[in-house]
This record gives structure tokens, sequence and C-alpha cells, in this order.
């Protein structure tokens, strides 16, 4: 139990290497990357997310992974085609992984 115990403690001490940069995959393509001196203002002495940065790469992300859902039709024999489901970007979700990013970036340095 206690070799258990220290074997964990050991990982958990471990140099993290932590990229600088994120990107944000989309069915296996990367389709947008940010570095992380690239959305915070570097003026201050702690950084702090650049709201108007962080809404310019939000846009750019929602635009590239918005699908439109396509309703379900009939064709000419009366059989029914099925419909789509459309894709949008999870605001909420993203906002928080970007934070855990963003956080622990920010604590490493």
């Amino acid at each position: 139990m206690r070799l258990t115990w220290i074997a964990g403690l050991l990982l958990f001490v471990q140099p993290v290497n932590i990229s600088e940069s994120l990107s944000v995959t989309h069915q296996g393509q990367t389709i947008a990357s940010v570095n992380h001196a690239d959305i915070t203002m570097p003026y201050l002495d702690s950084p702090m997310v650049d709201v108007d940065k962080y809404n310019q790469f939000v846009e750019k992300i929602d635009r590239q992974v918005y699908q439109k859902p396509v309703n379900a039709t009939m064709d000419k024999q009366g059989n029914i085609l099925p419909g789509r489901a459309g894709y949008k970007l999870y605001h909420q979700a993203f906002k928080e992984q970007f934070h855990s990013f963003f956080t622990v970036i920010d604590h490493t340095n």
C-alpha cells in the first residue's frame, strides 16, 4: 500500500511539459490554433485573457464548426429521406476548456 502511494506521489511531482499553444480539432482536423501570448494582455503583471482576441478566436472556430441542419424530405415515391443533424460550437464547454488551458499555462510560468 505504501509503495503504491509513494509511486503515485512520484508520478505527481514529475515535471509536466505543457505546450504554450492550443490547437482546436474538429473531426480529426486542426481548425484553429492560438499561442498563449497572442491572446493575453501583455501589459499587466498577471496575464489575463484579452476578451476581444478571445471572442475573435471563438468566432473563427464557430464559423468553421457550424453546419446547418437539413430537414427530412420525401422523394417522388413517398419515401422519407432522412435529415441531417447540424453542428454548432458549444460555447460554455469550449470556454471552460479554454480557461483550463489558460490557467494551467499561467501557473507554470
